[in-house]
């Protein structure tokens, strides 16, 4: 084999590597299959059921190299009349001869110790090598580097200051990213081709050692894949944490060292990162909608890195779509009305520290630019700069009710309740912005403009606003007593109740909420779904007035739609500056307040329409397209005309999942298990843990203490055994009591879920 050379642009010097032999080594398990070819090629495919039906080998090659030069572009040595030996005994194999040469005096050798277990998705590789570069010219520069190529479309690289994700390119046209900040994971997804066909049944994932997160990274994005490059013995000149023109120039730091880099790599079918073999959600196909529908679209929402907004800066911001290389509504970050409260919540129920923690730094950044004076939040950022109108110039409520719910929702699902106590302040001074459009005289609140679809020209005592804030105070209250705080908590919860009734009685007409009423008694009514959707999803109607909303919508504008937003249309009249581009569309924040109104009123009926008209299409569609257009139209398709790569549909697939379907609702005194469908399922994603059936019940939940656990479902007036492991005897391990069901087969007990420490495993058998 001759010496590889980069010529121009191309992204994989692996990919230019002659065409590999037969496959003198190989692993496999049904799960993953792993080759090693005679010329040290590297394949990996993978099968999420285990059946050995591989996909594509996503990842496309692991290789160590030498680059003669200083730039990633120079001339590239690698396995120059090699062949590489192997011995495979059960799940392992070692294989050894990987270096630069074999004409000569070598500057690297690395062997590799390689296991697959039996029922796992992972490759462990062990690799042990050795460099000594005296033998060339002092007068040259020279780098080894290792690269990891991956076929799949778009990267997502967890660097501990931030997540980069790119795909074929980056937004200002160039495709390169260098840093010397440590990276743990790195995932890869997707497919190739025209929008709406990206869908590549395909993922890999990487994790690498701590001695290898020491080393500097550069990764690349092009039209054919995706590269992570580790710098063995050099270091960058010039910019790095910024994206360049071309690979950053490097310098050699050392001749001569030793190491030994553990890291391990799993395959998937599906368009969906595996990051543990333990991972379970239901049925197959809802694992897959959920898992793609959090790691491919919101999380790669992130610009949160250094340099990725601002050069030099880390800004702890969220685009609305990925980067696909450019960003939808480009150069504007930060939108919580209800945007990023929707992809932020599908993250947080991930159960994934890293975005967790990355979704931290969103709600932090947006919540340190709250108006002194008022407490107004942000709407968006431009840039860096914050703006407090929406882009159609109107002032909403939604951006300072959906980001304190998203707090809440970080507290709740991260259980991390020391960072609430010590953000509340914050928080409440955000809510005195809401407070202050209370008017007594009404027991309802005078918003300014419409909540969460800001050109719809809406005002005074809305239907949206009043009806959110009804279940926002009931949050608030569950916030201010899980810190210690009964008195207010008991304050809230009275001002909940109290604008339901006013609700009731101000803004029903017939079988529906209105629009808004006005100061002098007049009304204006277009029967917005999304308004009425929100009132039943808190709970605020009768269940016979409830009924009668979900006749009305069944049986009015785009019934089979999930969830179209008015029954009258909005005209350019009824628009700020005629803008009438979310008049006629369904739209996922509102399917979100629909499924959970269905949920909530639980009949038959509402059952069948959310699986049938709502769930099993956005299911199919998250595993179709992996990437999904802003909007849906009227006969349930997408707009394909709108954002492509947009956040909302695959979040909101994700949310009705964990939520609705599931009907696990983590909150942070409670946690209710009450599927929507399932008579049993098994659930386990991040620190979630669910085994239900009517007979046996198990789980565990993030957070430490105690928590106020109701399950439903059960046989009615049945006894159940609770038992508590897994945690210190402190937080009442070892606890074995017995409980009743009542009569409509739901238990309700106090329970520990976690010591600070460790997460309890509660379980009830029958």
């Amino acid at each position: 084999m001759t010496p590889i050379t980069m010529l121009g642009h191309s992204l994989f010097a692996l990919a230019l590597l002659p065409a590999a032999a037969a496959a003198p080594c190989v692993l496999e398990n049904g799960y993953a299959r792993f080759t090693v070819h005679d010329d040290g090629t590297v394949n990996l495919a993978g099968d999420l059921s285990g059946k050995k039906n591989y996909g594509t080998d996503v990842v496309q090659d692991v290789g160590m190299m030498r680059v003669m030069g200083s730039s990633s572009l120079d001339e590239v040595v690698r396995m120059d009349g090699c062949t590489v030996q192997c011995v495979v005994t059960g799940n392992t194999a070692e294989i050894s001869g990987f270096k630069d040469t074999c004409r000569g005096a070598s500057t690297f050798e690395e062997t590799w110790t390689v296991t697959l277990e039996e029922g796992s998705h992972f490759v462990t590789v062990v690799a042990s090598g050795k460099m000594d570069g005296s033998h060339l010219p002092a007068s040259e520069e020279w780098h080894v580097r290792r690269d990891f190529a991956f076929a799949a479309s778009s990267m997502y690289s967890m660097y501990d200051g931030g997540m980069v994700q790119m795909k074929q390119g980056t937004r200002d046209g160039k495709g390169y990213f260098s840093t010397r900040d440590q990276l743990p994971r790195v995932y890869a997804l997707g497919g190739f081709g025209a929008v709406d066909h990206e869908a590549g049944n395909r993922s890999a994932v990487l994790l690498r050692s701590d001695a290898q997160q020491a080393l500097p990274t550069q990764i690349y994005s092009g039209e054919t894949g995706n590269v992570l490059r580790e710098l063995m013995n050099a270091r960058f000149i010039g910019v790095e944490d910024h994206w360049e023109s071309r690979p950053t120039d490097v310098l050699m730091t050392s001749t001569v060292g030793e190491w030994t880099h553990t890291f391990r790599l799993s395959a998937n079918n599906h368009d969906f990162p595996i990051f543990s073999d333990d991972l379970a959600l239901g049925n197959a196909d809802d694992l897959a909608a959920f898992m793609t529908g959090v790691y491919g679209s919101p999380a790669g929402q992130f610009v949160t890195h250094k340099g990725l907004v601002q050069a030099g800066e880390a800004v702890a911001q969220m685009a609305t779509t990925i980067g696909y290389p450019q960003y939808g509504y480009s150069n504007m970050f930060n939108f919580f009305d209800p945007d990023n409260y929707m992809s932020t919540y599908a993250l947080l129920m991930s159960g994934d520290a890293y975005l967790q923690q990355q979704v931290r730094r969103v709600i932090e950044r947006s919540g340190s630019y709250l108006k002194k004076e008022t407490g107004q939040l942000p709407h968006h950022f431009i840039g860096t700069t914050p703006t407090y109108q929406a882009i159609s110039g109107e002032v909403q409520t939604g951006p300072n009710v959906f980001w304190i719910l998203s707090a809440l929702n970080y507290a709740k699902l991260s259980g991390d309740r020391e960072w609430l106590r010590g953000y509340l302040p914050t928080l409440r001074r955000a809510s005195e912005f809401l407070n202050k459009m209370y008017v007594p005289a009404t027991g309802l609140y005078k918003a300014p403009g419409s909540l969460m679809i800001d050109v719809f020209i809406r005002g005074n005592f809305t239907t949206d606003t009043n009806a959110v804030l009804v279940g926002f105070f009931r949050e608030f209250a569950e916030a201010e007593l899980a810190v210690g705080n009964a008195t207010r908590a008991s304050e809230l919860q009275g001002m909940a109740d109290a604008l339901a009734k006013a609700v009731e009685t101000h803004l029903w007409s017939d079988d529906h909420y209105i629009t808004q009423r006005n100061p002098d008694g007049s009304m204006r009514d277009f029967v917005d779904y999304d308004a009425n959707f929100i009132a039943a999803a808190y709970g605020i109607p009768s269940v016979d007035r409830a009924e009668k909303i979900f006749s009305r919508v069944d049986r009015g504008t785009c019934p089979a739609s999930h969830s179209w937003v008015s029954e009258l249309y909005y005209g350019k009249q009824d628009t700020t500056a005629g803008n009438i581009g979310d008049s006629w569309t369904a739209m996922g924040r509102v399917t979100w307040f629909d499924s959970l109104a269905r949920k909530n009123y639980g009949s038959a009926h509402s059952l069948a329409h959310f699986d049938t008209v709502i769930m099993n299409p956005l299911v199919r569609d998250v595993q179709r397209y992996t990437w999904m257009h802003e909007r849906y139209n009227c006969d349930g398709t997408m707009m394909t005309n709108r954002t492509a790569y947009y956040f909302e549909y695959p979040s909101t697939t994700a949310m009705l999942l964990h939520r609705v379907r599931y009907g696990i609702d983590i909150g942070l005194n409670t946690v209710e298990i009450a599927p929507f469908g399932p008579a049993a399922f098994e659930y386990n994603v991040g620190t979630v843990k669910v085994a239900y059936s009517m007979e046996r019940v198990e789980l565990a939940v993030p957070g430490a203490g105690s928590r106020h656990l109701r399950v439903k479902g059960l046989r009615s007036d049945a006894q159940y055994t609770l038992s508590v492991t897994g945690c210190d005897a402190k937080a009442s391990a070892g606890l074995v009591e017995k409980v009743r069901a009542d009569a409509q087969g739901v238990v309700t007990v106090t329970a520990p879920v976690g010591d600070g420490q460790d997460q309890c495993l509660i379980k009830l058998t029958l």
